[in-house]
Protein backbone atom coordinates (compact mmCIF):
# COMPACT_ATOMS: atom_id res chain seq x y z
CA UNK A 1 0.00 0.00 0.00
CA UNK A 2 1.42 3.38 -0.94
CA UNK A 3 1.29 6.02 1.73
CA UNK A 4 0.35 9.49 0.54
CA UNK A 5 3.03 12.05 1.10
CA UNK A 6 0.93 14.08 3.50
CA UNK A 7 0.84 11.16 5.87
CA UNK A 8 4.59 10.87 5.77
CA UNK A 9 4.75 14.59 6.20
CA UNK A 10 3.08 14.39 9.52
CA UNK A 11 5.85 12.22 10.84
CA UNK A 12 8.26 14.96 10.89
CA UNK A 13 7.14 16.80 12.61
CA UNK A 14 6.48 14.70 13.56
CA UNK A 15 4.66 15.33 17.40
CA UNK A 16 2.18 14.99 20.08
CA UNK A 17 2.48 17.48 22.92
CA UNK A 18 3.41 21.10 23.21
CA UNK A 19 6.35 22.32 25.21
CA UNK A 20 6.14 24.84 28.00
CA UNK A 21 9.79 25.81 27.88
CA UNK A 22 13.16 24.89 26.48
CA UNK A 23 13.36 21.15 26.18
CA UNK A 24 15.09 18.57 24.11
CA UNK A 25 13.78 15.50 22.34
CA UNK A 26 16.24 12.62 22.93
CA UNK A 27 17.55 11.26 19.63
CA UNK A 28 16.95 7.66 20.72
CA UNK A 29 13.22 8.38 21.12
CA UNK A 30 12.75 11.10 18.51
CA UNK A 31 11.36 8.88 15.77
CA UNK A 32 8.96 7.14 18.13
CA UNK A 33 7.65 10.42 19.55
CA UNK A 34 7.42 12.05 16.14
CA UNK A 35 5.54 9.06 14.70
CA UNK A 36 2.99 9.05 17.50
CA UNK A 37 2.50 12.79 17.17
CA UNK A 38 2.24 12.63 13.40
CA UNK A 39 -0.41 9.95 13.46
CA UNK A 40 -2.35 11.76 16.17
CA UNK A 41 -2.31 14.85 13.93
CA UNK A 42 -3.33 12.87 10.83
CA UNK A 43 -6.19 11.11 12.60
CA UNK A 44 -7.22 14.41 14.16
CA UNK A 45 -7.31 16.21 10.81
CA UNK A 46 -8.48 13.48 8.42
CA UNK A 47 -9.80 10.49 10.43
CA UNK A 48 -11.73 8.87 7.58
CA UNK A 49 -8.83 8.97 5.16
CA UNK A 50 -6.33 7.94 7.84
CA UNK A 51 -8.46 4.93 8.77
CA UNK A 52 -8.81 3.96 5.12
CA UNK A 53 -5.03 4.08 4.68
CA UNK A 54 -3.81 2.54 7.92
CA UNK A 55 -6.73 1.02 9.74
CA UNK A 56 -5.66 1.94 13.24
CA UNK A 57 -3.59 4.76 14.65
CA UNK A 58 -1.14 2.15 16.00
CA UNK A 59 -0.68 0.77 12.47
CA UNK A 60 0.04 4.33 11.31
CA UNK A 61 2.75 4.71 13.96
CA UNK A 62 4.32 1.39 12.98
CA UNK A 63 4.34 2.37 9.31
CA UNK A 64 6.07 5.68 9.98
CA UNK A 65 8.58 4.26 12.49
CA UNK A 66 9.63 1.77 9.83
CA UNK A 67 10.65 4.67 7.56
CA UNK A 68 12.32 6.88 10.15
CA UNK A 69 15.79 6.55 8.68
CA UNK A 70 14.75 8.82 5.80
CA UNK A 71 13.62 11.71 7.99
CA UNK A 72 15.37 14.53 9.77
CA UNK A 73 14.80 12.85 13.13
CA UNK A 74 17.66 10.39 12.62
CA UNK A 75 21.02 11.94 11.81
CA UNK A 76 23.81 10.40 9.79
CA UNK A 77 27.10 9.36 11.36
CA UNK A 78 28.81 12.64 10.44
CA UNK A 79 25.93 14.86 11.56
CA UNK A 80 25.14 16.48 14.89
CA UNK A 81 21.68 15.97 16.35
CA UNK A 82 19.92 18.94 17.97
CA UNK A 83 17.22 17.73 20.34
CA UNK A 84 16.01 21.25 21.03
CA UNK A 85 15.34 21.78 17.32
CA UNK A 86 13.58 18.40 17.11
CA UNK A 87 11.32 19.40 20.01
CA UNK A 88 10.57 22.76 18.37
CA UNK A 89 9.82 21.06 15.05
CA UNK A 90 7.49 18.60 16.73
CA UNK A 91 5.72 21.34 18.69
CA UNK A 92 5.31 23.66 15.69
CA UNK A 93 3.98 20.86 13.52
CA UNK A 94 1.53 19.80 16.22
CA UNK A 95 0.36 23.39 16.62
CA UNK A 96 -0.27 23.77 12.88
CA UNK A 97 -3.97 23.95 12.12
CA UNK A 98 -5.51 21.25 9.96
CA UNK A 99 -6.48 23.92 7.43
CA UNK A 100 -2.89 25.15 7.21
CA UNK A 101 -1.60 21.61 6.93
CA UNK A 102 -4.07 20.78 4.17
CA UNK A 103 -3.72 24.06 2.26
CA UNK A 104 -0.04 24.91 2.64
CA UNK A 105 1.98 21.77 3.12
CA UNK A 106 0.03 18.99 1.43
CA UNK A 107 -0.33 20.64 -2.00
CA UNK A 108 3.42 21.18 -2.23
CA UNK A 109 4.00 17.45 -1.99
CA UNK A 110 2.33 16.23 -5.14
CA UNK A 111 0.66 12.84 -5.38
CA UNK A 112 3.51 10.41 -4.79
CA UNK A 113 6.36 11.80 -2.71
CA UNK A 114 8.80 9.87 -0.55
CA UNK A 115 9.16 10.43 3.16
CA UNK A 116 12.33 12.40 2.42
CA UNK A 117 10.35 14.58 0.04
CA UNK A 118 7.69 15.05 2.66
CA UNK A 119 10.32 16.19 5.14
CA UNK A 120 11.62 18.70 2.61
CA UNK A 121 8.11 20.13 2.25
CA UNK A 122 7.80 20.46 6.01
CA UNK A 123 11.05 22.38 6.30
CA UNK A 124 9.60 24.93 3.91
CA UNK A 125 6.67 25.56 6.24
CA UNK A 126 8.55 24.95 9.49
CA UNK A 127 12.21 25.89 8.90
CA UNK A 128 13.44 24.65 12.31
CA UNK A 129 12.67 21.10 11.12
CA UNK A 130 15.58 21.41 8.72
CA UNK A 131 17.92 22.22 11.59
CA UNK A 132 17.55 18.96 13.55
CA UNK A 133 20.62 17.38 11.96
CA UNK A 134 23.57 19.53 10.95
CA UNK A 135 26.86 18.74 9.31
CA UNK A 136 29.89 20.37 10.94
Amino acid sequence: MKTPAWICLALLAAAACGSSGPSSLPQADACNQASKAACAKIYGCQPTLATALFGTEDACVTSIVTSCGTTGFQCGATQTYHGDKAEMCKDQFTAMSCDTLLQTVFPSLGSNVSLGGAFAAITTSIPVCGEICTTP
